[in-house]
């Protein structure tokens, strides 16, 4: 989606999206397992699970807005086509990037041990976005037709939804690992097609039926109210004592809770779409940041897991040894430090094409200079 035709309410969800993202992993990486005890930390981790629902759903919605504009191009297979292709592959290849157990091409393939390597292979955020857009683009070029798009999208929808307890009680151990990683859970894999695939269908879906109702001048006011409705019966659900599944981990499987999750993004984006038809929305860093997700996810995750210490990370020299408002500080520091990287990247971009090319290619060529020769 370009500059000029970016929808604002969409990148001030994925920019709160980043944010939270940030304390997560800031979280995660610092804290004190003690704190975790806490009944007050249970609200925050809800929160915090809703960052990976949101920016897959992002993900589905934008794929869909940005449609509109290239669908003849992709069944004309043209340069727009290849070029989405490229990107998706990027996507993809920074997701394995980020897995490196080491920075260094020897290594990596004479030195890695097989936890090194199963963990080089989970399945993270970033693979679960480019195999689903990917899988998109295939049901674009396949069905040629958006009816038949909305209609499929929907059915894969429901589809991993419901498959999600059966498939993550199943072993593929059988397949390939690269390949059974995809599926579930069992191998280590944190974002497996079953079930976050289905959290990109669920923003496919919605953005085809807001594009269809966007003339009603009520559409975010309903976005909200059927999303409370769904809150509301999800909550109900939880509480009766009768389960279609065997062996269901609710948290991480039950498509009621995927139902409630999803419910509440939507009701974000109702209320972000609404305070937009209000004029209320305005650029600030919180959509600045969204519209460059990518860039801060990678950067943020490179600055508290990159072992460039001694072959060492930050979170592995400091541990989980914070408190509570340390990790607050250190979460409100690293955002405000990524804003600025956001800031000085947008002005690049905006600045000229040129210097764009010439910081990414310069940093490609240093990075693979760096790993092939140590």
């Amino acid at each position: 989606m370009n500059k000029q035709n970016r929808i604002l309410f969409i990148d001030y969800l994925r920019g709160l999206a980043v944010i939270v993202m940030i304390e997560l992993h800031v979280v995660n990486a610092f804290l004190k397992p003690e704190i975790r005890n806490n009944w007050w930390f249970e609200i925050i981790n809800y929160i915090n699970g809703l960052v990976a629902p949101t920016f897959l759903f992002i993900t589905g919605f934008a794929f869909i807005i940005a449609l509109g504009k290239k669908w003849n191009d992709y069944l004309q297979y043209n340069d727009i086509l290849f070029k989405q292709i490229k990107k998706i592959f990027q996507i993809l290849i920074i997701g394995y990037a980020l897995h490196l157990p080491y920075f260094s091409f020897h290594r990596f393939f004479f030195e890695m041990n097989e936890s090194a390597y199963l963990n080089f292979l989970k399945v993270d955020v970033l693979h679960c976005i480019a195999f689903s857009l990917m899988f998109l683009l295939f049901l674009v070029l396949v069905l040629k037709n958006k009816n038949y798009l909305f209609y499929a999208s929907l059915f894969f929808l429901l589809l991993i939804i419901f498959l999600t307890p059966i498939i993550w009680n199943i072993s593929f151990k059988n397949f390939s690992t690269p390949i059974a990683m995809y599926f579930n859970s069992q191998q280590g894999s944190m974002f497996p097609i079953f079930p976050w695939a289905s959290f990109i269908f669920s923003g496919v879906v919605v953005a085809f039926l807001y594009l269809h109702f966007q003339s009603d001048k009520k559409i975010f006011n309903k976005m909200i109210l059927y999303s409370l409705i769904v809150i509301a019966i999800t909550i109900i659900v939880k509480f009766i004592p009768f389960s279609f599944y065997t062996n269901l981990n609710y948290y991480r499987t039950s498509p009621n809770f995927f139902f409630q999750r999803i419910a509440i993004v939507i009701f974000l984006l109702g209320f972000l779409g609404t305070l937009e038809t209000k004029n209320k929305l305005k650029n600030s860093f919180v959509n600045l940041v969204g519209s460059e997700s990518l860039l801060v996810y990678s950067i943020h995750l490179l600055i508290i897991y990159g072992m460039f210490f001694d072959k060492k990370s930050i979170s592995f020299i400091f541990g989980k040894t914070q408190n509570f408002l340390t990790t607050i500080l250190l979460s409100i520091s690293l955002i405000f430090f990524m804003t600025i990287v956001t800031y000085f990247w947008n002005f690049i971009k905006k600045k000229k094409l040129i210097y764009r090319r010439i910081i990414q290619y310069s940093t490609l060529t240093i990075g693979l200079l760096f790993f092939f020769t140590h």
